[in-house]
């Protein structure tokens, strides 16, 4: 039953959620438990479709160089990519002993 009415659901809670606010929460809590700073990266970075965003992340205090970017796509698009949440690493952690660990 709860499959059958979801849609329904979500158009009538989605006025609650708005993403800006719930993103702009979200990196606020990641700041306070671990001390960075995720921004908006400029828009001359390469996606793969106008709806998905990229962000720089800044060890607090340090905003003059990042140390990671995240790429988020947040929107549903059946007859693009799968349903369900999904996690790629396009580099993992820095391959130098120079590498900078997050505060």
């Amino acid at each position: 039953e709860w499959h059958q009415n979801e849609n329904e659901i979500w158009k009538e809670c989605q006025c609650y959620f708005e993403l800006n606010l719930i993103i702009d929460g979200l990196f606020d809590v990641v700041r306070r438990l671990f001390g960075i700073i995720i921004k908006p990266a400029d828009d001359k970075v390469e996606v793969w479709h106008p709806d998905v965003k990229c962000y720089n992340v800044y060890n607090e205090g340090e905003l003059e160089e990042d140390i990671a970017s995240i790429y988020i796509d947040f929107y549903k698009r059946p007859l693009e990519k799968e349903e369900g949440s999904l996690h790629l690493s396009l580099l993992e952690r820095s391959q130098t002993t120079s590498g900078r660990p997050i505060k």
